[in-house]
């Protein structure tokens, strides 16, 4: 039975979730300021114990702090007024409108003579109004006695959700109406108007990080606003294997609403430190709230650079002057002539230059010749020889040009 005795009391209580107050002076601690009241003639703000004015009958269901209070003139008549307040709701997953509604009740026991008292709840906003509350009765809730009017008067914490209009400057209107048929200036209280939003916070970073022995590294964690989150963060890192230093600067962070801050993890690691994967815990907390991203540090060994070999002491460094690569003279390439033909044609050139000279003194008997050895062989290898001549004269003025 102990055992398990201690089992409940060691399991982890959940925590509240965080919220952040966007009403100013809900509590009417500073008068009226931040607030429109309309007709200002009717209401006031009390500064005494609103349950020693009031009292048992309220006993541990109000605070011990002013109020504002709706108070009609001492004269039949029909009375309305209105609360209001300009506020922007940050983008949030949730926002809520919450305050607190004594009466209505008068003095002399005379509070039946009040009729349809009753409130609405509405947001105005782009120049439209909207209703929240719809009408709310205020007659009924507990009996009164002792110093408070023998009927039923109300004491309800109101509660409406106001998520809609996340992301939007609104403003927030409460109406009271009601009749009072005496002269006895009937009363209805507010206490603690909140309009409050929730929000929360990440972390991310990296999720590798690969370092050798002998050096470091490091790496941005950011802390990201969730919400209408806005409250510092304290950063801190576990899992840190010997040899290993890891450092967050700064360790206090702060993101504004919707937005993100960062920090750095610089991590060390020493040259004998053992190579392997680790796993660095990133921790954020804020009132309460504690979020969470893993890191796996990789260690690997350190470089061995290669010793270089002194030289020989015997051995004198021969200085070599620095080599010209000798410089190439331009190639000229001739046509290419099989050698095979070659020096048949040169024997054939001085066998058949004296014939070519008597075919040209000798006309009639030249051009007999001519004709008689077109379709001779020799006549064919003589064109060979010119058409090699032009190619020579070609290249020749090619070289030259």
């Amino acid at each position: 039975m102990i055992p398990l005795i201690l089992g409940l009391i060691l399991l982890p209580v959940n925590a509240q979730p965080w919220e952040t107050e966007l009403i100013r002076n809900g509590d009417f601690s500073q008068g009226i300021l931040y607030w429109d009241v309309s007709p200002s003639m009717y209401f006031s703000v009390s500064p005494v114990d609103i349950r020693a004015l009031l009292g048992p009958f309220v006993d541990g269901q109000v605070k011990n702090d002013a109020a504002l209070i709706f108070k009609a003139d001492e004269k039949p008549g029909s009375y309305n007024g209105t609360v209001a307040q300009t506020v922007f709701i940050p983008p949030s997953p949730k926002a809520t409108l919450r305050f607190t509604v004594i009466g209505p009740f008068s003095c002399g026991g005379f509070s039946g003579l009040l009729q349809d008292p009753q409130m609405r709840v509405s947001v105005l906003l782009g120049g439209n109004r909207y209703d929240v509350s719809g009408t709310v009765n205020l007659r009924g809730g507990t009996r009164a006695y002792d110093n408070i009017d023998n009927v039923g008067v109300c004491i309800c914490n109101f509660s409406y959700d106001l998520t809609k209009y996340s992301g939007q400057k609104i403003t927030l209107l409460i109406s009271l109406s009601f009749y009072q048929g005496g002269y006895y200036g009937a009363r209805i209280y507010f206490d603690d108007i909140s309009i409050k939003i929730s929000g929360d916070f990440s972390i991310s970073a990296p999720s590798h990080l690969t370092i050798q022995g002998g050096s470091s590294s490091s790496i941005t964690i950011t802390v990201s606003s969730i919400g209408g989150f806005n409250s510092p963060v304290r950063l801190d890192v576990s899992g840190v294997p010997p040899g290993v230093a890891a450092t967050i600067d700064p360790r206090d962070v702060t993101p504004s609403m919707g937005s993100s801050v960062v920090s750095t993890l610089r991590v060390s690691v020493d040259k004998m430190a053992n190579a392997g994967d680790y796993t660095l815990t990133i921790t954020g907390t804020s009132n309460g709230i504690s979020r969470k991203t893993n890191v796996v540090l990789s260690i690997v060994p350190p470089e061995e650079k290669p010793q270089q070999q002194a030289p020989s002491p015997q051995q004198s460094p021969i200085s070599q002057a620095p080599q010209t690569p000798p410089s190439k003279t331009p190639e000229i390439q001739l046509p290419s002539i099989q050698i095979d033909f070659l020096l048949p044609l040169i024997v054939m050139l001085f066998v058949a230059f004296p014939i070519i000279v008597v075919m040209r003194r000798r006309e009639g008997r030249g051009r007999k010749l001519i004709k008689e050895l077109q379709n001779a062989w020799i006549y064919e290898e003589i064109q060979k020889i010119e058409d090699f001549i032009k190619e020579l004269e070609d290249f020749d003025k090619e070289k030259h040009s």
